[in-house]
């Protein structure tokens, strides 16, 4: 009798090993899929934010409006 308490912390301790092995590896999983999350969204970030940069350099170098002379009006 004496022996199959031990028989059984022995399986324990199995299931229990089992168990955190099987939690570090769904950590491991989900850590990975973060880090390419954030890679995903810096990237998207980058992107977008020299897309508008470049929209706002180009929109100041256009000068067709100050181009524009007012009509003369006749005098009379």
């Amino acid at each position: 009798m004496s022996s199959k308490p031990a028989i059984n912390e022995d399986v324990q301790q199995t299931f229990i090993r089992k168990a955190q092995k099987r939690e570090q590896e769904k950590f491991n999983k989900v850590n990975m899929i973060r880090a390419r999350n954030r890679f995903s969204g810096l990237f998207m970030a980058a992107v977008v934010g020299s897309i508008y940069a470049y929209t706002l350099l180009a929109v100041k170098q256009e000068k067709f409006l100050d181009e524009l002379d007012e009509p003369e009006t006749p005098n009379k």
